[in-house]
């Protein structure tokens, strides 16, 4: 969000996805020791 807040006011989108793990119970029963 920082970003595109940053260069909003030059009409500059800025669209990314911050790749990583959301832990939930689902991952929890998978048995890795994350």
């Amino acid at each position: 969000i920082g970003l595109s807040k940053e260069v909003a006011a030059e009409n500059v989108r800025v669209n990314a996805v911050r790749p990583g793990f959301i832990f939930t119970d689902f991952h929890a029963l998978s048995g890795d020791p994350f």
